[in-house]
């Protein structure tokens, strides 16, 4: 597990139990800072307040004041306040989620010294035909290669995002686990002879930086998918940020 994460601007160190940014440092205490690293690895999540002390507190007979007192400790670390929320959220009646981009220290120094770290995820069959995730999966591995040739990108292994297959975890979570900057994205239909593709380009919070639709005549296999994977690589490669 990382020990150290940069929360929007703020630099985070659970060893030394320290919120920090280049004017000032905050120590916080123990709990708190479990209560902080959980919402981390749950970042973009609601979380209600029963949750949160069951998972921190490990079931403790602790009220609801003890949780908002810990919240209120890390909005003053953090500069923050519940009427403009750029890092806590308070979700009325509900609980809790961490809104600011998460990323670890390591890779944060990544980024700011070369190409950006992109994961393509596995496209998703949408024919309802099993016969046909044979094609999908191979213009997605066309695609991870087209792009890491091109230089432009980090591309994460299809070893590493094959995982992430029907799992169902928010693009925030498995970027933060890939320690990706972008995530690609898509889905296939097959019919006929012809054969759609969609793709999506996006970044570590889950905002959409391009999307695009591919039609593509089915006559031969190889062709249309070292074709829409083409396209589809010179088009992520023209929108990267």
């Amino acid at each position: 597990m990382n020990s150290t994460f940069r929360v929007g601007e703020w630099h985070v160190d659970f060893d030394l139990g320290q919120i920090s940014d280049e004017g000032r440092t905050t120590r916080v205490k123990p709990k708190a800072m479990r209560l902080l690293l959980y919402l981390i690895e749950n970042a973009g999540e609601v979380l209600t307040k029963k949750h949160l002390i069951e998972t921190v507190w490990h079931g403790a007979h602790v009220s609801d004041d003890v949780l908002t007192h810990a919240i209120s400790e890390l909005r003053k670390a953090f500069g923050d306040n519940a009427r403009s929320a750029k890092t806590i959220e308070t979700i009325p009646k509900r609980g809790y989620r961490l809104i600011a981009p998460v990323v670890t220290e390591a890779r944060a120094r990544r980024r700011e010294s070369g190409p950006l770290r992109l994961a393509v995820l596995p496209f998703e069959n949408l024919s309802g035909d099993p016969r046909q995730e044979s094609f999908v999966r191979a213009m997605t591995d066309i695609l991870i290669t087209d792009l890491a040739r091109s230089g432009l990108f980090r591309v994460i292994s299809r070893t590493s995002t094959l995982g992430y297959e029907q799992q169902g975890k928010m693009l925030s979570t498995i970027a933060r686990e890939l320690e990706a900057d972008l995530l690609v994205e898509g889905t296939v239909v097959c019919s006929g002879k012809r054969v759609r593709a969609t793709v999506r380009l996006l970044n570590a919070r889950d905002e959409n930086l391009w999307a695009e639709i591919y039609e593509q005549q089915l006559n031969d296999s190889l062709t249309a998918q070292q074709e829409l994977a083409l396209s589809m690589a010179e088009g992520i490669n023209q929108h990267r940020i």
